[in-house]
């Protein structure tokens, strides 16, 4: 039995929690979601593909399809959203009108993405690499060759380091402008 002290808390406790909305995965198992920098969009990725709401009122904007979604991503302006996927397949999307912007090969499957803080630059880390993008043209500028399986890669604040973490315990911190190891 509880005394009416723990009843009064948890009467309390219930009360406080709100849940804003239960947005759907689109039927399969959320990989990954995120909120744009201002807060405005967020973006659902799964295995049935990626999905932009719009936060206000949870108004789903757009289905984008892209199977087996692992990973997604805004810039940091919230225009393009990009997404990964197990085999390998990166997309960026125009935020406004959903459409594909572009397709291309990361070479393996995707665990993390992430867009540099000035929006110049698209890291993306699969197996045991992390590669480095450049946003508008998609071009790869670097590769950075892991010991173990990559867990994730993330630009330091002013985007002028890339750490890396591995499976492997390693982790490792490169020069985004010149992609040499620090």
């Amino acid at each position: 039995r509880t005394s009416p002290e723990v009843e009064d808390v948890l009467r309390r406790a219930l009360v406080a929690i709100r849940v804003r909305a239960i947005i759907p995965s689109g039927g399969s198992a959320v990989a990954a979601a995120v909120y744009t920098n201002d807060g405005a969009n967020i973006a659902i990725a799964s295995e049935s593909g990626v999905r932009v709401i719009r936060a206000r009122d949870f108004k789903l904007l757009h289905r984008l399809e892209n199977r087996g979604a692992t990973t997604v991503v805004f810039d940091p302006q919230g225009s393009r959203v990009a997404s990964g996927t197990r085999d390998g397949v990166v997309r960026v999307w125009d935020v406004r009108t959903g459409a594909v912007i572009r397709t291309f090969e990361a070479g393996s499957a995707n665990v993390s993405l992430e867009f540099s803080p000035d929006g110049r630059l698209l890291l993306s880390a699969g197996a045991n690499n992390a590669r480095l993008w450049d946003a508008a043209s998609f071009v790869e500028l670097y590769r950075f060759p892991l010991a173990a399986l990559v867990r994730g890669a993330q630009f330091s604040p002013d985007g002028k380091s890339i750490l890396t973490f591995t499976a492997g315990n390693i982790v490792r911190i490169f020069n985004s402008a010149s992609g040499a190891a620090v």
